[in-house]
């Protein structure tokens, strides 16, 4: 019985093991993550999930809130994050091991996300 591989959604490489920042958004880049330079949040409306400062502070016109599942470029959710229960994760979880690509940065656990978030809010996934 083989192993299934695990293809990037977004680029279409197989993922493979690696460290994977706890900031949903920030997928393989770990770097500062490590540094200790981002505080950590986990937000409600995000199934729990995390987000560092500064992916958080993007989604007031940074990040394509449709990389996370929902169903327009317009649609507020750095509004959504904060009218939901969130916390401050202190200590600060640090990477852990999970699938990655090593192409294009992306997560498994983003995927999930956003495959979650598009059955919603009705987003469409092969918009990316």
């Amino acid at each position: 019985m083989g192993c299934d591989k695990v293809i990037c959604g977004m680029c279409g490489t197989e993922m493979e093991i690696m460290q994977v920042s706890p900031c949903i958004l920030c997928g393989t880049e770990i770097e500062h993550i490590l540094r200790c330079r981002e505080k950590l949040f986990s937000f409600d409306a995000l199934d729990g999930e995390v987000l560092c400062d500064s992916c958080f502070s993007e989604f007031n016109g940074g990040t394509d809130p449709k990389l996370l599942g929902f169903p327009t470029s317009e649609f507020d959710v750095a509004s959504l994050l904060v009218s939901m229960p969130w916390r401050e994760l202190t200590p600060a979880p640090r990477p852990e091991y999970g699938y990655g690509c090593p192409k294009c940065r992306n997560s498994l656990k983003r995927q999930q996300l956003a495959l979650s978030n598009a059955r919603k809010y009705g987003g469409v996934l092969s918009d990316y």
